[in-house]
């Protein structure tokens, strides 16, 4: 692993250059524009494309894939999927994407705060397969979190019924009629101490999922400000879409897009890992001082 801009600088480029060409979206890392010169990388994944557009990286959308049929488009956060009522000419995916490239239609959404892949139909024909896909549980998706607390390392599946209301007027786990089941499949990708990596599949999709189940295990979602609470801190919800899979609707093969963390998550988890060493290195110099024998 190397720093992005050691990398530029050492294929070729001033530091001015690199400096330019990252923040003007012309880096890509594993398919996606980033910006931040410190980021680790493995240099072998790191493409420099200068006749790419003016982008600004993790703010603005980028399209990962797309044909006659389909598009795959990484999502910012901040950013809405489609336009929400009382919210008229803000920035939305679906009209971000009409603009460029013609016909599109939903096929399913994140979360404002969410970054991550979202998949859209370029005709009624094809979204009508790919919901279907959806609704029988034959897309994968996979989502990175960043939770509060010490998930255990142990992969399991979290299933509840879901309901637009659980009592208090917030969405969540309730065992009345109108309650939709859902289903998720966690894993620890790493622990912090105070905080986690998770890596999350959906089995179902239902809105909020993720951070109901995550809430009501007691590790919800970093800065979530509808289920979780205030620490540890983080720059946005913690929550990223980093994995769409499915079979292609015409070609039927079986494609997979995969992403890594956006800029502002990368950087939240450099900072937990450095929390959690320098947390490691005191408590071993404690249990070395208490280890030696008293003196005189």
């Amino acid at each position: 692993m190397i720093r992005l801009l050691d990398h530029l600088v050492a294929g070729g480029l001033s530091a001015a250059d690199a400096k330019r060409a990252l923040s003007s979206g012309k880096v890509f890392y594993r398919g996606i524009p980033v910006g931040d010169p410190v980021r680790m990388v493995e240099g072998s994944r790191v493409k420099l494309n200068m006749s790419a557009p003016k982008t600004r990286p993790s703010t603005e959308p980028h399209i990962v894939f797309s044909d006659d049929h389909l598009a795959v488009i990484m999502k910012p956060s901040g950013m809405l999927s489609v336009a929400a009522p009382g919210r008229r000419g803000e920035p939305e995916l679906l009209g971000w994407a009409r603009q460029r490239l013609g016909e599109v239609h939903r096929v399913h959404r994140l979360d404002e705060d969410t970054s991550g892949l979202i998949l859209v139909a370029r005709s009624e024909r094809i979204r009508s397969y790919l919901i279907t896909l959806v609704s029988l549980h034959r897309m994968e998706r996979g989502y990175l979190a960043f939770v509060a607390g010490n998930v255990p390392n142990k992969p399991r599946k979290i299933v509840s019924v879901i309901a637009r209301d659980r009592g208090d007027g917030i969405r969540g786990a309730n065992e009345e009629e109108d309650g939709k089941e859902a289903v998720t499949h966690l894993v620890r990708s790493q622990s912090f101490g105070m905080a986690s990596l998770v890596e999350l599949k959906l089995e179902t999709g239902r809105q909020h999922q993720i951070r109901i189940h995550m809430s009501e295990e007691g590790h919800p979602v970093l800065a979530d400000k509808l289920y979780g609470r205030p620490m540890p801190r983080a720059p946005r919800l913690a929550l990223h879409a980093f994995k769409l899979g499915f079979r292609h609707p015409v070609t039927t093969d079986d494609v997979r897009f995969e992403v890594p963390l956006p800029d502002d998550l990368e950087r939240l988890k450099c900072q937990l890992t450095a929390q959690a060493e320098e947390k490691a290195a005191e408590r071993a110099a404690r249990a070395e001082r208490f280890s030696k024998p008293p003196q005189g």
